[in-house]
């Protein structure tokens, strides 16, 4: 082979090249990937500072992968659920704003140690023995637990999102979704409404101060299972959960210790609690201009709060009005009004009256034909209503100004039920009476609860209705507010050699005693229904067995087969079985009357070849004494 000198030299001078390239290029993508992993790190730690002062987590164990990784996933649930651009800082901007909050000095002292200490020394459930009631187990659990809880760091994590909230948050994206803000407020609403009213303090400023006290519910302890939304130190019956909490010392420097918080069963233990402690600071009353009898609005009550030492933060009042304005939370400080008009016989439609006035008639013996019933003013909150008419029974549910009844016909009303629905109705119970031809006024019903008549032919003259905080006293009694007559239960027996008897009812004696006639059929019914439902029955036959349930009259047993009757069993469905119980009993050959049974039991006898030869049935209202012996009911 011929030697070429010619590709010798430009195979030397391509390694050559390649080599001088290669000594550039390789130690610039060995420094990128050093800058790389160095940016990767830098921008690890950097999140982990941000982390660490978004959730309060000690800065000790931020190099700690599990920790890292914990935080940021808690953090992006945060951003996803709340649907809120949660920008990160740098670790410089934390560093600032540690500066800043150490220059505070005793006005961060007062977040600890003049509110959440202050709070533990009243109240019997701060004694230090009950302090130290901590189960051991949930002790070293919340310990490996590092977030650390700050009531200074919540209220301006509150207040940052409120400031996004207004600038961002359009009425229609409101109206689209529920932000997770928005779903905190019904969470903790109906306990806010019921302890604020019997209490005389503004459930507005209660509301608004959870949220600023747990930055709208993103704290460990407001959340289930510690629902402690004031950061309210001690135990409460004995139960409290240790957290790692930031502090103060008398000389102004910032510590983090373990220290036992109350825990409650929910929010309405928290917000009693922060309400005990408001109408009561050991005995002087240091609050008392955030008391509604003191306090024409709520924005005099948060400055109560200022000036009775629960915040050292001049801004304290301003951020708790912020709140309750852009949340339009004075809503709850009033109860929604309602407002209806009925109509009447001769007369038509009459004036709307509106919160527990009287519409309609009395001592004119004049009838009720139909209603209208609204409610203004009140964000996601609407009310239902049917009514019960004469010759159609109850009709379909209307809502919000519609018309339930009739117009014309000349039928009466002769009930009604009424209910709110919407996010708010847990919030609310809504009460109302009627006054009744021949009984007058009648006790008030709530929340969905039949109100006036059924079965007597009675008709509706008027109507009364009202909306209370949830949980609050009735506004009277709410006894008999709807009389409603036992349904008629009706039964035949075809007995050998008669055939058919005439129809009895209620208790009386169908069949016959002392002749030995069996019975071989029956068939039973019911008449003068108010509520939904049905009686369903079989009976035990000789050589068959028990047969199938019939209802509505249909026969059980036999005809024309010589058979026996020997058993049998009645129950009642719909909403008869939660109103009434059906109790019937046997004459049996040989036995005489056994007992009464009730509700789908057997009456009678089974493998004795004993003829059951009458029966009696009868209904009772639910839970009712029985007729009469209960033992002895069956044999077999």
């Amino acid at each position: 082979m011929k030697f070429s000198w010619e590709k010798c030299n430009k195979v030397i001078s391509s390694l050559v090249v390649v080599s001088f390239i290669s000594s550039l290029v390789l130690p610039a993508v060995v420094l990128a990937e050093e800058a790389e992993k160095q940016i990767d790190s830098s921008t690890a730690i950097s999140e982990s500072t941000v982390d660490s002062s978004m959730l309060g987590n000690s800065e000790s164990d931020a190099s700690s992968d599990s920790v890292l990784d914990e935080n940021k996933e808690s953090n992006e649930s945060v951003m996803i659920d709340s649907s809120i651009d949660m920008e990160s800082e740098t670790s410089s901007e934390t560093a600032d704003k540690a500066e800043s909050e150490q220059s505070k000095g005793n006005d961060s002292s007062a977040v600890i140690s003049s509110e959440s200490d202050e709070i533990t020394s009243t109240g019997e459930a701060t004694k230090e023995s009950d302090t130290e009631a901590v189960d051991e187990t949930e002790t070293q659990a919340e310990e490996n637990s590092e977030e650390v809880f700050s009531l200074e760091d919540y209220r301006a994590e509150a207040m940052k999102i409120l400031n996004e909230l207004q600038g961002s948050t359009s009425q229609m994206m409101m109206a689209r979704s529920l932000p997770y803000t928005t779903q905190f407020i019904y969470d903790i609403a109906s306990s806010a409404v019921k302890l604020g009213n019997e209490n005389g303090l503004y459930p507005s400023v209660m509301i608004a101060q959870a949220i600023l006290e747990t930055a709208w519910g993103k704290s460990t302890l407001s959340a289930p299972p510690n629902y402690n939304l004031f950061g309210i130190k001690g135990s409460y019956n004995g139960n409290s959960v240790r957290m790692l909490t930031s502090e103060y010392t008398e000389d102004g420097n910032k510590i983090q210790i373990y220290d036992n918080f109350k825990k409650y069963p929910s929010y309405k233990e928290s917000f009693q609690d922060y309400a005990d402690f408001i109408r009561n600071t050991k005995g002087i009353t240091r609050y008392a201009k955030v008391w509604r009898e003191n306090a024409p609005t709520y924005q005099d009550a948060t400055a109560g709060l200022v000036s009775g030492g629960y915040a050292t933060d001049p801004a304290y009042a301003t951020s708790l009005n912020d709140l309750i304005r852009f949340n339009q939370l004075d809503r709850y400080d009033k109860n929604p009004s309602v407002t209806y008009s009925t109509h009447i016989q001769d007369t038509g439609w009459l004036s709307n009256v509106s919160n527990g006035n009287t519409s309609g008639t009395t001592g004119k013996s004049k009838r009720m034909e139909s209603v209208k019933i609204n409610l203004k003013g009140f964000d996601n909150l609407n009310i239902q209503y049917s009514s019960h008419v004469q010759d159609k029974g109850w009709l379909d549910w209307v809502s919000d100004g519609s018309i339930s009844g009739t117009t014309g016909q000349n039928k009466r009303m002769e009930a009604i039920k009424i209910k709110l629905f919407g996010l708010q109705a847990a919030n609310f119970d809504v009460y109302y009476r009627v006054h009744a031809e021949n009984e007058g006024w009648l006790g008030w019903a709530k929340n969905g609860e039949s109100s006036g008549t059924a079965g007597y032919g009675l008709r509706l003259e008027a109507l009364q209705i009202k909306i209370v905080p949830k949980g609050s006293k009735a506004p009277g009694t709410t006894q008999n507010a709807y009389l409603e007559k036992v349904p008629n239960i009706n039964y035949s027996t075809h007995v050998k050699n008669k055939g058919w008897l005439d129809r009895v009812s209620n208790g009386k004696t169908s069949g016959t005693i002392g002749e030995v006639r069996r019975i071989e059929g029956i068939t039973v019914e019911l008449s003068k229904l108010s509520s939904t439902g049905d009686v369903l029955y079989r009976s035990h036959v000789q050589d068959y067995g028990w047969g199938i349930w019939v209802s509505n009259g249909a026969l059980s047993g036999t005809i024309g087969k010589a058979k026996r009757i020997e058993a049998i069993q009645l129950k009642l469905s719909g909403e008869l079985e939660t109103k009434y119980d059906i109790y019937y009993r046997a004459h049996v050959q040989d036995y005489g009357w056994l007992g009464w049974a009730k509700n789908g039991a057997s009456a009678g006898t089974e493998g004795l070849s004993k003829q059951m030869e009458a029966i009696e049935i009868k209904l009772v209202k639910k839970g009712a004494a029985a007729p009469g012996n209960t033992m002895n009911v069956f044999v077999k």
